[in-house]
């Protein structure tokens, strides 16, 4: 039996969770802190989440906001659009879902490059926002010129992977 692509992605998914919850919490940066600023004429409470934190949010989010844009494209557009640009959406969604699950995995990951590591997240967003989007875009819209955009996503997505790489190489 050959596995589909949204079966590997379950798969995949399913990995990176079972790793999570067995895996100590160890942040790349301080957690949440809470303090009291003084703005104008009123104390304000500001809080500060770690990158671990805010990127295991940013990813959950991602990954569900794929799950609903595949759905949309499975169920709302097949048959609405030439299948070109359907091809395009796909294309769009399964990169979302990878670098989603990418993002997880940077989110829980302990390595001793932080930086690298968080610079690994933002690329993967960067890569998120604007190849993903851009094929979104043109799916819907039909503009071809949104095209041009989708090799700078691929290129984040890119650049993501090396600073990864070499946040795990680093001692």
């Amino acid at each position: 039996m050959a596995l589909t692509g949204n079966t590997s992605i379950l798969i995949v998914s399913i990995g990176f969770l079972i790793i999570s919850i067995f895996t100590q919490n160890v942040p790349y940066h301080k957690w949440v802190k809470v303090t009291q600023k003084w703005y104008g004429k009123k104390w304000v409470i500001c809080q500060e989440i770690s990158m671990e934190r805010l990127f295991f949010v940013l990813a959950s989010i991602s990954g569900g906001l794929a799950v609903v844009l595949g759905a949309f494209g499975a169920h709302t557009l097949k048959g609405r659009i030439e299948p070109e640009l359907l091809t395009a959406f796909d294309t769009g969604v399964r990169y979302h879902m990878y670098h989603a699950v990418a993002l997880l995995a940077v989110a829980r990951a302990r390595l001793s490059g932080a930086r690298l590591q968080s610079a690994a997240a933002w690329l993967f967003l960067a890569g998120m926002a604007l190849f993903s989007g851009s094929l979104y875009a043109l799916s819907l819209t039909g503009v071809r010129w949104l095209g041009g955009i989708t090799p700078l996503g691929g290129l984040a997505f890119i650049l993501g992977w090396l600073c990864l790489a070499l946040a795990g190489w680093k001692k």
